[in-house]
């Protein structure tokens, strides 16, 4: 009996030794995965199908070698430089299963060594004229049915709030509160240090939300559309409920459409404007942090009063008036409050 024992662990591990990159992903997706945030298995979802199986799939896990990796990350960078990199360390988060599950030797990561490409960050932020032009672009493709309304709405919606594209476009409506200013955010990029983000609702993006609930069906608010005139192929058709899709599409319309003249915008670059207006009109920097949703420690609860006159609720107030402001061609100053704050604070004076 324990020669038998000892002879069925060894078929085990031999078999484990043999196999391949492929059934390696199938063991990391049954007993890993569900560790991930959900925008995390996404993105390693995306990066496996996508770079990792086309190139080394039916590779046997316990052969790969450096000189593997780094041809995989070499024909990645010659057209996508930061995508390479996010796919070798995937690839090394598998490696680090292989090596736990016994299908590698300990410390054999053939990933360690490979030298990364550089990251540049990006600083583009619009100015009070390309708001302009966009808003003007946005108008234009509405009008000759080129665009549909609800996708300029998540773009003013991106605007407004400093929201990154994903969490925009995933919104959905059991995660806003119109009548007490508020919408949370439960899984977001720094949800495992700062736990649940609630952010307020200024009066640019509560208006906003009250058009999108007149026929809105959906769990979320910005559902899956189809923007062509055509009906869509049976095989086309969402099969279930689902956020917006097709964004990336509907971006560079707008920005190629005759006029625009928008060059090397991206709509998270609305998200930079966002903080950099924030902080020019005078706010902490920590505030306009706290509103984009970053991780800022024990310095956050400083900052977590969220009640229309709480102190994140006028800044995002005051950047979100500056915003429309620019968007309607108005073409305020950097720093200078515009007149709907002004307004906006004249009027709860009188009321006191």
């Amino acid at each position: 009996m324990h020669e038998e024992g000892t002879d069925a662990r060894a078929h085990v591990m031999a078999e484990r030794k043999a196999g391949d990159l492929k059934a390696l992903v199938e063991v990391w997706r049954k007993s890993y995965k569900e560790n991930l945030k959900p925008r995390t298995q996404k993105s390693y979802e995306s990066v496996i199908k996508t770079v990792i199986l086309p190139a080394l799939g039916s590779r046997t896990v316990k052969d790969l070698a450096y000189a593997d990796v780094r041809k995989l990350h070499a024909n990645e960078s010659k057209e996508h430089k930061t995508n390479a990199n996010r796919a070798v360390a995937v690839l090394s988060r598998l490696m680090t299963i292989a090596e736990k599950e016994e299908w590698r030797p300990r410390g054999s990561n053939p990933c360690q060594d490979v030298e990364k490409n550089v990251e540049k960050s990006r600083e583009r932020t619009f100015s009070a004229a390309e708001l302009s032009r966009l808003e003007t672009s946005m108008r234009t493709l509405v009008e000759q049915q080129k665009l549909d309304p609800s996708a300029m709405d998540l773009i003013r919606f991106l605007a407004f709030s400093g929201l990154r594209t994903s969490e925009a476009r995933e919104l959905s409506w059991k995660s806003v509160d119109i009548d007490v200013n508020t919408m949370r955010f439960e899984d977001h990029k720094t949800s495992e240090d700062s736990g649940v983000k609630v952010l307020p609702l200024n009066t640019h993006l509560k208006e906003i939300l009250k058009r999108r609930q007149i026929d809105n069906t959906s769990i979320y608010v910005w559902p899956t559309l189809r923007l062509e005139p055509s009906e869509p192929k049976e095989s086309e058709k969402p099969k279930e409920d689902s956020p917006l899709v097709g964004l990336a599409k509907m971006w560079a319309r707008i920005c190629e459409a005759e006029g625009a003249n928008l060059i090397d915008v991206t709509p998270h670059d609305l998200r930079r404007t966002f903080m950099t207006i924030c902080t020019e009109l005078g706010n902490p920097t920590a505030i306009g942090d706290t509103l984009l949703g970053h991780s800022l420690g024990k310095i956050q609860d400083t900052y977590v009063n969220l009640s229309p006159d709480g102190i994140l609720a006028i800044a995002s107030q005051q950047t979100s008036d500056w915003i429309a402001a620019a968007l309607n061609g108005a073409n305020p100053k950097l720093g200078k409050k515009v007149e709907a704050t002004k307004k906006a604070k004249a009027s709860k004076k009188s009321k006191k």
